[in-house]
């Protein structure tokens, strides 16, 4: 997964595995919704974004 362009609301998106919940729990720049197995991350800052992308990337938690 790659870093997209914002929403129009202002918020960049990332979606993962329910797991990756917990690593993201000490960040209060984001926002996070579930919906069954998955969870939205959103945040409007793309260093945090990037940030959480790697993360998750090495974690294999990323969805497609």
């Amino acid at each position: 997964m790659k870093l997209g362009k914002k929403t129009p609301n202002g918020f960049y998106i990332i979606i993962a595995r329910r797991e990756a919940e917990k690593y993201l729990k000490e960040n209060n720049n984001v926002k996070l919704e579930s919906i069954g197995d998955i969870i939205i991350i959103k945040t409007k800052s793309r260093n945090t974004a990037k940030k959480i992308l790697e993360k998750l990337r090495n974690r294999n938690l990323l969805l497609p």
